[in-house]
């Protein structure tokens, strides 16, 4: 059902190239995710690691269009913006990400953990398996 969350990490890898991270938006009831980060080489999307994530660690999307009413777009800009939309916004703009860079061909995520909480780890991008 598209994506949830998209964004360019930068190198993560050390190889010259960008990393995106992305969550696809999946036709569930669970709250329960993935978060993977992908690079482009050779022609070709490649995955270097996924770890779990609960879908309220992303930010909410504000609403845009007619169909809800909260906001217009006048040519790519945002006209009559409601309160809740600016925050939501705001809040998206703040909005850290799941995983920074912490060293070569290491990451710092943001996960959901086995034991239903969310916790930090330092992990190898090499790795394709989710952290324990």
């Amino acid at each position: 059902m598209g994506l949830l969350y998209l964004k360019n990490e930068g190198d993560l890898n050390g190889d010259g190239g960008d990393e995106i991270s992305c969550v696809t938006n999946k036709a569930d009831w669970s709250n329960l995710n993935v978060c993977t980060i992908m690079t482009y080489k050779n022609g070709k999307w490649n995955m270097l690691y996924w770890f779990p994530i609960w879908e309220w660690q992303l930010p909410e999307l504000p609403r845009f269009g007619s169909q809800n009413g909260l906001l217009d777009i006048n040519q790519g800009k945002i006209t009559n913006a409601d309160t809740a939309n600016q925050r939501l916004l705001n809040e998206l703009k703040n909005f850290n990400g799941l995983v920074k860079k912490a060293g070569k061909n290491k990451i710092q995520i943001i996960y959901r953990s086995k034991d239903i909480s969310v916790d930090t780890i330092i992990v190898k991008i090499k790795d394709h398996h989710p952290p324990v």
